[in-house]
């Protein structure tokens, strides 16, 4: 999410941790670039964990205690305990606080998909829309939108055991590209593809067929080269 759109609608977020090179990060810390640059140079994949039930209670707390209704909305419960933790501190805040409004979702997604569905609630929460209008736009979002990439390179898929090592060597040397991209809240392969152009190309189509049955928003991001 960029900073101008988190400072410009004051998005609250807790941030995720980030093992790398046996130190830990909080994602919110480190920049993508440099995030990058040392993961390429690392032998070992980078590790993630979710943020400690303190951190969510924390930011939950002060919002509440700020007079505010609270919409929450996490990494797919599939790839990460972060959203049962929400609800398990969502709990344990209206014990403290009966008459708080909290609503936590499940993006069943990650990165700027689950991205467009916080920022559109922000929009809403914004110009001052009521809970329910908030949580029914953020529910739009995750129900109608989808992301699909391709990775430069098949070595992190092969070091996060994906696929096998003769998978990763067949594949760099035939230049097949996965195409990826998330079906009810797990990572899956969308197509394969030969080449990076072929594989940029379908993307694009993709985008254009789709786009015949509903004007699209979206958002064209490239990872740092490796």
């Amino acid at each position: 999410m960029p900073s101008e759109y988190i400072n410009k609608y004051k998005i609250s977020i807790v941030s995720l941790n980030v093992l790398l090179n046996g130190v830990s990060y909080r994602e919110t810390d480190v920049s993508n670039k440099w995030f990058y640059e040392e993961m390429a140079k690392s032998s070992e994949i980078p590790k993630s964990s979710q943020p400690s039930i303190e951190d969510v209670y924390s930011c939950m707390e002060e919002l509440v205690k700020d007079g505010h209704d609270v919409v929450g909305i996490f990494l797919s419960s599939d790839m990460s305990g972060t959203f049962s933790t929400s609800n398990l501190v969502k709990e344990m805040i209206l014990e403290a606080y009966p008459n708080a409004n909290i609503v936590c979702l499940d993006s069943r997604s990650n990165c700027m998909q689950a991205g467009f569905a916080v920022l559109e609630a922000a929009k809403a929460a914004s110009s001052g829309k009521s809970l329910d209008e908030v949580v029914d736009i953020a529910n739009n979002v995750i129900n109608n939108s989808k992301f699909i990439f391709v990775p430069d390179t098949l070595e992190y898929l092969k070091k996060g055991g994906r696929i096998g090592g003769a998978a990763a060597l067949f594949g760099s040397l035939l230049q097949i590209r996965p195409i990826l991209t998330v079906e009810d809240g797990k990572t899956t392969v969308f197509t394969k593809v030969r080449t990076k152009k072929k594989s940029i190309d379908k993307i694009v189509l993709t985008i254009l067929e789709q786009n015949k049955k509903s004007p699209i928003k979206g958002l064209i991001s490239s990872s740092y080269k490796l």
